[in-house]
């Protein structure tokens, strides 16, 4: 019950609420599904980044960094 309030609370309206779920909770899946090594895809850095702010506008790589973008 604190889960949902939690979401409704923030989104203002339980339509909403549920697609910011639906949202949250795929982030989850590709942040496993992509990042997972060692540890569950979600707790790590670049998961936890994901889940938060979603799929990176670019991503630059280079031999040793990867820098994610993000539009304003």
């Amino acid at each position: 019950m604190a889960f949902d309030n939690f979401w409704i609370d923030k989104a203002k309206d339980i339509n909403r609420a549920r697609e910011l779920i639906r949202i949250y909770y795929n982030r989850v899946f590709f942040a496993n599904y992509y990042f997972t090594t060692y540890n569950e895809g979600w707790r790590t850095d670049r998961g936890m980044i994901f889940i938060i702010y979603g799929l990176p506008y670019k991503v630059f790589k280079s031999d040793n960094k990867e820098i994610w973008a993000y539009t304003v």
